[in-house]
């Protein structure tokens, strides 16, 4: 998982979503058309739907199971964090994606670049410091 946390500009700004490592996922909200993160002491509102990857598993939305896979990472703690750009990696080759990654190869990526989104933004953090970040 990427150890460096930049903004999709490459700038220092998208440090706030730092502060998840070591929170535990405690609820789960699907609303309308996105979905909520809650954490510990933050949220992550996330416009365009989240991929949930369970070891060799990947759920998207609209896959059968994708629900029971999101809502199966309540109660684990986050073991790293990141906003990357990363034109080398080998499975998402042009991504931009917000990383959650709770260990054990459980991961909740939200991307950037979704252009199936209807919406202007992908996804808006804050938490209990009043750090407020929007992609």
């Amino acid at each position: 998982m990427p150890q460096e946390v930049v903004s999709p500009d490459k700038s220092p700004t998208a440090a706030p979503v730092g502060n998840l490592v070591g929170m535990q996922l405690g609820q789960v909200w699907f609303v309308m058309d996105y979905v909520e993160l809650v954490f510990d002491e933050a949220k992550l509102s996330c416009y365009v739907w989240p991929i949930v990857e369970l070891g060799q598993s990947t759920f998207r939305f609209g896959d059968r199971d994708y629900r029971n896979a999101l809502c199966s990472l309540i109660t684990k703690t986050v073991c790293d964090v990141g906003v990357v750009i990363a034109e080398q990696h080998s499975k998402y080759p042009t991504e931009q994606a917000i990383l959650i990654d709770f260990g054990t190869r459980e991961v909740i990526r939200v991307s950037l670049l979704d252009d199936s989104s209807k919406q202007m933004d992908a996804a808006a953090y804050n938490d209990t410091d009043t750090s407020w970040l929007v992609w």
